[in-house]
């Protein structure tokens, strides 16, 4: 058994032009071209979700791949951009 706790970030807000700076920059980050699986949403009204990948199957290992979440996450923050961001565990047998 393995414990897996994916990540989720929910961004959204008032200013539908940061929303959308936000949305395009996450999918350079998170859905780089040639990979099939997205982990961006398509964007909702002024909202849209990312899937954090908790595998780290896109980055080399798993401190790249904290150094590129918390990046965003700074972007977000120095932006002003609202999100929310969860986390949930998951026992895999």
């Amino acid at each position: 058994m393995s414990l897996i706790i994916p990540h989720y970030l929910l961004v959204g807000g008032c200013s539908k032009d940061k929303v959308l700076q936000a949305h395009k920059k996450a999918k350079e980050i998170f859905n780089p071209k040639g990979k099939t699986n997205k982990l961006v949403s398509q964007l909702r009204n002024v909202s849209f979700f990312v899937l954090c990948d908790g595998s780290h199957h896109r980055w080399k290992n798993e401190d790249e791949y904290m150094k590129v979440k918390t990046a965003y996450i700074r972007y977000l923050v120095e932006s002003d951009i609202q999100f929310v961001e969860m986390a949930t565990q998951e026992l895999i047998s």
